[in-house]
């Protein structure tokens, strides 16, 4: 008797188990749907594309510095490219907490160089590359690009820095310093991109 009461028991929790989570649940039966980055920023995706850029970068940020005061960069990007990526050059800067650039304590470096590998296509991501210990400064909290250097499969290289630096930026871009010329890149997109739908209608 005591058996079927546990037995009983037991059905029931899993029942009810079953019917709070069902829907959070990532299998057979669920409501839940993963998304693939391309389908995430397939508006993004296709703005680069009238812009002929094979790049979105979405974000960039830095960890905590180590106890040795390295710091490791992220760059979250995702390809647009219909031809692979090959290479994917960054070239960025480190700032304190008062947004002043600072330089690393081994080395004096301030402007770090750092290349993804691909080859990377349309709709892949380099989700879960970091680069170590770039600069080694305990100050340090967040980081900005100042250029990307995208050379293709095909051969093709594109460069963007200055005005059109921020064609290679998503427009929900994440970055935590606001000293940097990713709030001016977007802002010259934004113009151009103004500009353009102008003169298509005229």
């Amino acid at each position: 008797m005591k058996r079927n009461i546990a037995y009983r028991s037991t059905a029931i929790y899993l029942l009810l188990i079953s019917v709070l989570f069902g829907g959070c649940v990532d299998g057979p039966g669920s409501n839940y749907v993963r998304q693939s980055p391309l389908e995430i920023y397939s508006d993004q995706v296709a703005e680069a594309e009238n812009r002929k850029s094979p790049l979105v970068i979405t974000g960039i940020r830095t960890s905590r510095p180590n106890s040795a005061g390295g710091v490791d960069v992220y760059v979250d990007f995702l390809s647009a490219s219909r031809s692979p990526i090959k290479y994917v050059i960054f070239i960025a800067v480190p700032y304190n907490a008062v947004q002043d650039k600072v330089a690393s304590q081994i080395g004096r470096k301030i402007r770090a160089r750092l290349k993804a590998t691909g080859p990377y296509g349309r709709g892949a991501t380099n989700a879960g590359t970091y680069w170590e210990n770039v600069w080694y400064n305990s100050t340090i909290v967040c980081a900005a690009i100042e250029s990307v250097e995208v050379i293709l499969m095909n051969g093709t290289t594109k460069n963007y820095s200055g005005e059109n630096l921020g064609d290679v930026f998503a427009s929900d871009y994440i970055n935590h310093c606001g000293n940097n010329s990713v709030k001016s890149a977007l802002n010259t997109r934004k113009e151009i991109d103004a500009g353009s739908s102008k003169n298509g209608k005229n």
